[in-house]
């Protein structure tokens, strides 16, 4: 049997997204493989069992990895991210040395198709694949700000496809930290803005189905038959009764041990 490892953060707030997003995943799941989950960030004890109570009947597994509030103490804030956006950075410490790849997922996302066609592709030779960005915070001037070259991309965090070799040899997770930690004035998107700054010419950029941004509806980009939903921004499909992807998200409430 082949294993797939897919990880992300979340809290008590999140929770249920989390396990929608998971759920999603695997209702989608045409293959054989065992599917690996691990969460990082404090859930009670009472959403944890709802979590793993949501995964019984699938061939998968969760793992819990609190974090101590004190970690990213006094790290860049900005807008509505929150510290728990830097935990994604601690999954080459957290998860076991044989564990080679990971797939990182925002949990305001659902996965709409097999995501084996993800876990498959060829990262070799980059750190990670990822989607590019087009939004304000791949301007030029952002760029310019970070010191990112104009030629090379810049890429959406919500989706990271993570050689953790890679990471591992090259102490890539503190490279980054370190940069969050001593640039907070060039942050806005924080976390993202030091990956990017860090590993700008050492990604692999994946087809925008697999990270389909729902603020770009606003912008008349539509993408046909996504991958994946990405409900990036404020409002989200479970707070706002006008979303246009609100449908795409409450299909897959009712398979977790959440109702409403």
């Amino acid at each position: 049997m082949n294993h797939i490892h897919i990880a992300a953060v979340s809290n008590d707030n999140y929770a249920k997204h989390t396990a929608i997003l998971f759920n999603s995943i695997l209702l989608n799941n045409k293959t054989d493989c065992f599917i690996h989950f691990y969460i990082i960030g404090n859930l009670s004890e009472e959403n944890q069992k709802k979590v793993n109570s949501s995964l019984e009947s699938f061939p998968a597994s969760v793992l819990f990895f609190p974090v101590s509030e004190s970690r990213f103490k006094g790290f860049k804030l900005y807008s509505y991210f929150k510290k728990e956006a830097y935990y994604r950075l601690l999954l080459p410490e957290l998860l076991d040395d044989h564990i080679e790849k990971v797939i990182y997922l925002d949990s305001d996302i659902i996965v709409r198709q097999d995501i084996i066609d993800l876990w498959n592709v060829d990262i070799d030779n980059y750190f990670l694949a990822a989607v590019q960005d087009v939004g304000l915070c791949a301007s030029k001037d952002r760029r310019r700000i970070l010191s990112i070259p104009l030629s090379a991309g810049y890429f959406n965090s919500g989706v990271l496809l993570i050689n953790l070799i890679k990471w591992r040899e090259n102490n890539t997770a503190n490279q980054v930290i370190n940069y969050a930690k001593n640039n907070p004035r060039k942050l806005r998107s924080i976390d993202q803005d030091a990956l990017n700054a860090i590993l700008f010419n050492n990604w692999l950029k994946l087809h925008p189905k697999w990270n389909y941004i729902s603020g770009r509806i606003r912008l008349g980009k539509i993408l046909k038959d996504p991958a994946i939903i990405h409900f990036t921004g404020k409002n989200k499909p479970w707070n706002h009764s006008r979303h246009p992807l609100r449908n795409e998200y409450f299909r897959y409430l009712k398979s977790t041990k959440w109702d409403k």
